[in-house]
């Protein structure tokens, strides 16, 4: 939010808490506290920007997608719990990004990617057959921690490969 539209938000708070404190109505005390409770309410609304919301419709809909292909078509009903799941997934995915690459001017690129490659590699039974979005942020840790394991194997022999394979031509 903007330094002009917090300065906005004080004065209307300012003029509501006013009104309450100068009358001693209790009917017109109610209507200023409804007042006050419409600006904060439209506030709130205001704040999520409009990349954020589409950022989390990608992210929906990477997950929807990947929700259809693992469930033989099924359709996935999405309900507020997995929204709030969802915003707690990025927040974690973000965290991980910042981490290594803090100056990172495309980030939500990196976070759709990122969220991408984190459920196309889940291979635990249990989560993939109890699959929903909250499961997956629940599990985020440990699903993270199984992709490291399973890259750090993977450059491992990789290296290993390379020692062969530099030795066979040493032989040769």
């Amino acid at each position: 939010m903007s330094k002009t539209k917090i300065k906005s938000v004080i004065k209307q708070l300012e003029y509501v808490s006013e009104k309450i404190v100068n009358c001693g109505n209790k009917s017109i005390i109610e209507e200023s506290i409804k007042q006050l409770q419409e600006i904060v309410n439209k506030k709130k609304t205001s704040l999520v920007s409009k990349e954020v919301k589409e950022l989390r419709l990608k992210i929906k809909k990477v997950f929807l997608d990947f929700y259809k292909n693992e469930t033989d078509g099924s359709n996935y009903y999405w309900s507020a719990k997995d929204s709030a799941a969802l915003i707690r997934l990025i927040k974690k995915i973000n965290l991980k990004i910042e981490e290594r690459y803090p100056k990172n001017p495309n980030k939500d690129d990196f976070i759709i990617d990122g969220f991408t490659h984190l459920i196309y590699s889940i291979t635990d039974k249990w989560i993939l057959n109890n699959l929903s979005i909250t499961i997956i942020d629940s599990k985020f840790n440990d699903i993270f921690l199984q992709l490291k394991r399973r890259q750090n194997e993977k450059n491992n022999k990789s290296a290993e490969q390379q020692f062969i394979d530099d030795a066979g031509a040493r032989d040769n």
